[in-house]
């Protein structure tokens, strides 16, 4: 009797043990390998054998084929099984294309991961990652959950990344794109299979023949994009453009385009309220046309623009395709235009009524005193305009117009980058003189709002003497407080900063990434900096 009603309790805590053991097992892939290959083996036979949770490593080298290379089809993972090419470390990985073939196409694929490698089209491809149509049907194409980090794309005659059918949470960030048509063209040019919940950050765009980057406009939703097709679920987050580096100049350019066209949002229905967020970006000029050029529900934030040369605005907002902009917001940007040859440094037109619409503690500079600085339409009712500056022509009711000189607003005001300084000068009129309602809470820099009575006008906000921030200039933007080049402002800084505390120059233990201020030492000034940044 003993065995007998021992052996009951001791069977049901086996299989709970049992259990819980295998969920553990079911949630790690069960086939998932690290492949390597070299140069010598076939990426493109590699990539048709890889199943869920796999990671295919090339060893430094050029690769070829003489197909299409990354030819990905029905290619499904999961959260918890991506699937992953990248390159060994260290040692660089080209990948090649070849003449009137994408070098990477993705049809009905999910759960894609491509990471530190170099993607050459050679002036011979079209496109670079191109997610296109299966089975002859657009409209029950897809492809969603596609990661592209820390690569390097460029010599591609269209796009380095380019969506013709329904893309849902597509990432790019860390990544070069140079010396192709444009980096990207997402979304298709019927308007129906649309690219949502985008995330393109920290990359570098420069020397495109045509657009930096261009976000279709969008239909009203139906069929896979609204995102209720069972197994294809999804949620509509928008899309968020940030703390990119663009940068298109005569040397390249044959046709006048924008650095980033976005027509965000179908005007009705699902995903009508999507907001496209447009924050801390960079452009170093344009060529023939707008650094931005908008239109839908915008919140456009702390981005530098410089526009070196162009026939329009620097930041252009109004109807265009079949998309008229609704909700507005324009915050603490700061624009600088040198020369007479563009129209305005903002150009607002075309507002629908009815919708949130703020344009905030902007500083709008022209060169000349007696060239336009804004232009606006009809505004609509309830529309919002205060706290801004401007040097130059433009409306009265919300501006402070300026006409002292270039030296006395900007720390250099000069065309060069690298050289140029857009950070308030010592005594600037833009100092203090914002409205902290309208105000992001973070600067371009990522110093905290505010710092003084009032926040300051334009990107940045004054902390110290000189700008504690990244150097303007054709290269990655790096983040202020970030010394491990993750961009986050976390534990792993303060704890560096520890390391290298009250050290100078040539000590064994100083760390230049500490060394927020240039004065050679790590001490309480870098501290306050990171502080301020703190949880960027």
């Amino acid at each position: 009797m003993v065995l007998s009603s021992a052996f009951p309790a001791f069977s049901c805590r086996k299989a709970v043990c049992l259990l819980v053991v295998f969920c553990s097992l079911i949630a790690v892939p069960a086939f998932s390998r690290t492949i390597n290959i070299t140069p010598a083996q076939s990426i493109r036979s590699a990539v048709l054998n890889m199943q869920p949770g796999d990671t295919l490593v090339l060893a430094p080298g050029d690769y070829y084929d003489s197909l299409t290379v990354l030819y990905i089809t029905n290619k499904n993972g999961s959260p918890d099984a991506w699937y992953t090419i990248r390159a060994a470390e260290p040692g660089t990985a080209r990948i090649f294309g070849n003449s009137d073939k994408n070098l990477c196409e993705i049809r009905n694929s999910s759960y894609w991961r491509f990471e530190g490698l170099e993607l050459s089209g050679r002036n011979l491809s079209s496109d670079g990652i191109r997610v296109t149509v299966a089975g002859g049907n657009a409209a029950t194409s897809y492809g969603h959950h596609i990661v592209v980090d820390n690569c390097n794309l460029h010599s591609f005659n269209n796009a380095c990344i380019n969506t013709q059918v329904t893309v849902w949470d597509l990432t790019v960030r860390n990544s070069w794109m140079h010396d192709a048509n444009l980096a990207g063209y997402l979304g298709s040019p019927g308007h129906d299979q649309q690219i949502i919940n985008l995330v393109w950050e920290h990359n570098l765009i420069t020397r495109m023949s045509g657009y930096g980057m261009q976000i279709k406009a969008q239909n009203p939703r139906a069929g896979l994009t609204l995102g209720t097709t069972p197994g294809l679920e999804f949620d509509s987050w928008g899309w968020r453009v940030s703390h990119n580096v663009f940068h298109r100049d005569a040397t390249t350019a044959v046709t006048s385009r924008p650095n980033l066209l976005v027509d965000a949002a179908p005007a009705t229905g699902v995903g009508s309220d999507d907001l496209a967020t447009i924050e801390g970006n960079v452009v170093l000029g344009n060529v023939y046309d707008s650094p931005f050029q908008l239109s839908g529900n915008l919140r456009v934030v702390n981005n530098v623009i410089l526009n070196a040369v162009s026939a329009t605005a620097g930041i252009r907002i109004g109807f265009h395709d079949i998309t008229y902009p609704r909700h507005v917001e324009v915050l603490n940007n700061t624009v600088f235009i040198d020369g007479s040859t563009a129209n305005a440094c903002l150009s607002v037109h075309d507002l629908l009524g009815g919708y949130t619409q703020i344009i905030a503690n902007n500083a709008f500079i022209r060169g000349n005193t007696w060239d336009q600085a804004v232009s606006f339409g009809s505004m609509p009712a309830g529309a919002v305009v205060a706290g801004n500056v401007r040097r130059g022509s433009g409306p009265g009711a919300g501006f402070t117009a300026t006409t002292v000189p270039l030296s006395e607003i900007f720390a250099n005001p000069v065309y060069t980058p690298g050289m140029v300084d857009l950070y308030p000068a010592a005594g600037s009129l833009l100092i203090d003189a914002g409205t902290n309602a309208y105000a992001p809470t973070r600067d371009f820099n990522g110093v905290k709002r505010p710092r003084g009575a009032a926040v300051d006008v334009g990107a940045y906000e004054t902390f110290g003497a000189g700008n504690p921030g990244w150097q303007l200039d054709v290269a990655f933007k790096q983040t202020t407080g970030d010394t491990n080049g993750d961009h986050a402002v976390n534990a792993v800084d303060l704890l560096a900063m520890a390391h290298s505390w009250n050290q100078s120059a040539g000590d064994a233990g100083y760390n230049v990434n500490c060394d927020y201020n240039a004065d050679g030492r790590v001490d309480v000034l870098d501290l306050l900096v990171l502080a301020a940044t703190f949880g960027n």
